[in-house]
């Protein structure tokens, strides 16, 4: 039992001071869009409308927040890069998620913003001339 956990300590020891495998980076970038739409269709005789965009339904005037969370790992023949984002119209909905007990609201499925995939890029050197 003693040599069990003595070669235990000695395993966790060496990999906890041996060089890492990979390098991680972890970034992020906010930005928060004051947006207004007036006349959106050129048409002067109807009231706007609701239009889409990235954030979702809008009309008028409104904040739009675009929330982006990435990582990025290398090893010597590898390089792993992902880009999360969500675009959010800021309101009190989307802002404060914890608001509501359910995921449902009426018929809003998930009240606040959801983070995809923007981005990804895996790569590995084959050779100096050779990169997939």
């Amino acid at each position: 039992m003693n040599a069990g956990r003595i070669l235990i300590t000695l395993l966790l020891v060496v990999g906890l001071s041996s060089p890492a495998l990979a390098a991680i980076d972890f970034f992020g970038t906010a930005r928060v869009l004051p947006t207004y739409y007036k006349n959106f269709d050129f048409n002067d005789d109807a009231s706007d409308m609701f239009v889409v965009n990235e954030g979702g339904l809008a009309k008028g005037e409104h904040l739009r927040a675009e929330l982006r969370l990435g990582w990025q790992a290398k090893g010597d023949k590898w390089s792993v890069k992902m880009i999360t984002e969500a675009d959010v119209i800021m309101q009190k909905d989307t802002a404060d998620r914890s608001f509501y007990a359910g995921s449902d609201k009426g018929v809003n499925p998930n009240t606040g913003g959801e983070f995809g995939i923007e981005r990804v890029e895996l790569l590995y050197a084959f050779s100096p001339l050779a990169e997939l």
